[in-house]
């Protein structure tokens, strides 16, 4: 009940409550029932209730009425978001009903709603459970309640069983609790449940469907005199918690924009890791980029089939009508497509998943822990304490959890058990002039690639470098100056990405079709004459070789054009310093972007020479050249992102 750190109403309850829920699996049980003898063993009742138009679960909000012991406690509950960190109102009332006095104030959102419709409630369901519950102090100052709840929730004739361990943070930090819970997960085999007991019930009662539905990203808007940490730690948690919303839409259904919504938000938290620099930082994003990595290419599989199959195959099968190659595919398609989802279901539903969600969060709270810390200190460019403390991966437990191999959150980069190195504190406290410069970055980098491209393998890069882009400035949108065009600059890219990612969509036809037509039971020759006919399809398909350097030069120049507010202080002074020089020596027209050659795309004016703006203005910043922001995004020396197709 009593979150960490968090506002307290005027009863001296906290109203936040950062809980995770486990299965509870009997092998589970029995190695937690070795070591219960502090426990506290009570029966749990609970009525949970809502409007007759469900007006409290549209806002997703919970009320029930709980009996513990000679108890009644009145409950109201919010998820605003983050699905391990909620709103919550408790207090004591008299007996088995709802209480007005009980609810949360009326000048507050959830008391608002839950007093405007208070008349109208009426019981929905319940749960019975018995709860052997204890507190744990692993660390000093954090306390943590851990509790095993079996039993049942029930509406009307239907019952649906309970096994389930919580962890709730009763006292100390989030990277604590976070830390913590990630070595004890990982010593358990622990795997997290996300389905809370009232989501559970409205499906019983027929309120939610029994299948959630896949969920798109939600706004992310840090303003621009947000710290930078803060900022974003916010922008981590709600990838993870859009990743987290999509795996039971996946496990409970075959609906194809699950997996597709898995991998836009490993994608978009791989893209905040490279705008916020951390991969740079700490071995430790290291290992949660890879991991977010590897469970994106498990739902990419199974997205890629899904693409095919209302693209591609149902070109093929319109062109060539009938034709016995063309249905072997399709068969082999839809094969393929039910192996792999399986296999994201199981990787989903097991340990790593839970350690790669558990490692992330316990390292977004670390990082956002030690700049407020620097920020404090008001010394925003000094490493501080708390980011020594950003979570390595535990040591507890043996086996394939410490094998590289096996395990995406451990790579050769870090041992495991060891600690993180203290974090330097970021290029500018403020988080609209870090925005500013890591976009400014950003761009640089999408024209080097496009710069270089001289094939489908670079054009796949510089698509990478497009959707970063466009990514980061979903998470800056709402920080950058007035005056910078960001819809403008959205719709560019959008629609830049859409034109790219077709032609690769071609390019990865073949590829799909031939892993489909590999599996066994697959005849050779209908497999050959199938890959023949796409190989002919591909061929006399209509392309244009300079089309992506065209859609280059005109997505840039409108970017230049969208986002010239949003450039930093020294690359402003830059370009106005290159412009004077160009209109002296008429050499404007013969520049070229770094990396470009003959073909290159025309630079923007933001584009200085290959020496980047802090080289070419090194008197643009009067703090000097070590306080300067580091403006640079370097290309690795191998591809990053997804494989080329």
């Amino acid at each position: 009940m009593a979150g960490p750190q968090g506002p307290r109403c005027p009863g001296g309850l906290t109203v936040r409550e950062l809980e995770l829920k486990f299965s509870l699996p009997l092998s589970l049980q029995d190695s937690l029932a070795r070591d219960d003898s502090g426990d506290r063993i009570e029966r749990v009742w609970s009525c949970y209730y809502d409007t007759p138009d469900g007006a409290l679960a549209r806002a997703r909000m919970a009320v029930r009425v709980r009996r513990k012991g000679e108890t009644w406690l009145q409950t109201v509950k919010a998820d605003d978001g983050d699905r391990f960190d909620r709103f919550e109102w408790e207090r004591p009332i008299a007996g088995n009903h709802p209480e007005r006095d009980a609810l949360p104030p009326e000048d507050t959102p959830q008391g608002a709603l839950a007093h405007r419709t208070f008349a109208q409630w009426r019981p929905l369901f319940e749960t019975d459970f018995e709860r052997r519950a204890r507190i744990v102090a692993p660390v000093p100052g954090l306390k943590v309640e851990l509790a095993q709840d079996v039993g049942e929730v029930r509406c009307a004739e239907h019952r649906e069983s309970i096994r389930e361990v919580e962890l709730e943070c009763v006292e100390g930090s989030r990277a604590a609790f976070f830390a913590w819970a990630l070595d004890w997960a990982r010593l358990n085999q622990a795997c997290l449940l996300m389905p809370t007991k009232n989501e559970r019930g409205l499906r019983l009662a027929a309120r939610l469907p029994l299948a959630p539905s896949p969920v798109k990203a939600g706004a992310i808007a840090p303003g621009a005199g947000t710290g930078t940490a803060p900022a974003l730690g916010s922008v981590l948690r709600a990838c993870v918690a859009h990743a987290c919303a999509n795996l039971e839409p996946i496990l409970a259904s075959d609906d194809p924009e699950g997996p597709h919504q898995l991998r836009v938000a490993l994608r978009r938290l791989r893209a905040a890791l490279r705008f916020a620099g951390l991969r740079e930082r700490d071995a430790g994003w290291l290992e949660v980029d890879a991991g977010a990595r590897t469970l994106a290419d498990a739902a990419g599989r199974v997205r890629d089939l899904d693409v095919f199959e209302t693209g591609a195959l149902r070109t093929l099968r319109a062109r060539f009508r009938g034709d016995a190659a063309i249905e072997t595919l399709a068969r082999s398609v839809v094969d393929a497509r039910d192996a792999a989802r399986m296999d994201l279901r199981r990787t989903l539903a097991g340990p790593t998943t839970t350690r790669f969600v558990l490692h992330t969060l316990a390292m977004t709270e670390a990082m956002a822990d030690a700049g407020l810390e620097a920020g404090a200190a008001g010394d925003p460019g000094a490493p501080t304490a708390a980011a020594a403390a950003a979570p390595a991966p535990p040591t507890a437990g043996p086996g394939p959890t410490a094998d590289p191999a096996e395990d995406p959150s451990v790579t050769p980069d870090r041992e495991p058990g060891t600690r993180a190195p203290a974090m330097a504190a970021f290029d500018a406290p403020r988080f609209g002039d870090f925005a500013a410069i890591r976009l400014h970055a950003l761009r640089r980098r999408v024209r080097r690639r496009a710069g270089q491209a001289r094939d489908a393998e670079g054009w796949h890069r510089t698509r990478l470098a497009v959707k970063t882009l466009r990514y980061a400035l979903d998470f800056a949108a709402e920080a950058l100056p007035r005056g910078t065009e960001v819809a403008r600059a959205q719709s560019i890219l959008a629609r830049w990405q859409e034109r790219l990612g077709a032609g690769q969509d071609l390019a990865a036809s073949r590829e799909v079709a031939a892993d489909a037509l590999s599996r066994p039971g697959v005849p050779d020759g209908a497999a050959v004459r199938a890959l023949a006919l796409i190989d002919g399809w591909r061929a006399f398909a209509p392309a244009d070789e300079d089309e992506p350097r065209r859609d280059a030069r005109r997505a840039l120049r409108g970017l230049g054009d969208a986002l010239r507010a949003a450039e930093p202080r020294g690359a402003r002074k830059a370009r106005s310093d290159a412009g004077a020089r160009a209109a002296t020596d008429g050499a404007a027209s013969a520049r070229t972007p770094e990396g470009a050659g003959p073909e290159g795309v025309a630079p923007d004016a933001a584009t200085v020479d290959a020496r980047g703006p802090d080289a070419a203005a090194p008197d643009a910043d009067p703090r000097g050249a070590a306080s300067r922001p580091r403006a640079i995004i370097e290309d690795p020396p191998a591809p990053d992102g997804d494989p080329p197709r």
